[in-house]
């Protein structure tokens, strides 16, 4: 089964990481990327996929529907969806917050590198595979 992304992020430079990152690390026939500017149509698009995604990349902060309201819903709504959410922000509330929805919160900076281990290791733990090449 093909992993499916959504990415969720107003930054051209980090979307443009996370599609190289993850192109390079997955056959680019066994991932599908989708890109959005906001979360209201990410949730769309998680409604539109049921059954075949298995991943979210969002900032935590953004205009419109942000990370952590995304996160939220999909802990309600689509449980089986894999939510990490990259932030700038640290050691406040409001990253206590997105811990109890996302399944994990990835603190900026950090290396591209990590970017996959984390996402293997979030897939195998929660029983949403990615196929490897």
């Amino acid at each position: 089964m093909p992993l499916s992304v959504i990415i969720l992020d107003d930054d051209a430079v980090q979307v443009e990481m996370f599609s190289n990152v993850l192109r390079h690390r997955y056959d680019r026939n066994q991932v599908n990327l989708s890109f959005v500017k906001d979360g209201t149509e990410a949730l769309a698009q998680v409604e539109k996929k049921q059954g075949q995604l298995n991943l979210i990349i969002t900032d935590i902060s953004h205009p419109g529907l942000n990370g952590l309201d995304l996160a939220r819903a999909c802990r309600k709504n689509y449980p089986n969806v894999v939510v990490l959410i990259q932030t700038a922000f640290g050691g406040d509330e409001y990253i206590s917050e997105a811990e109890k929805y996302a399944d994990y919160v990835l603190q900026k900076p950090y290396k591209p590198h990590k970017i996959t281990e984390i996402i293997d290791t979030l897939l195998k733990k929660s029983d949403r595979p990615a196929d490897k090449p």
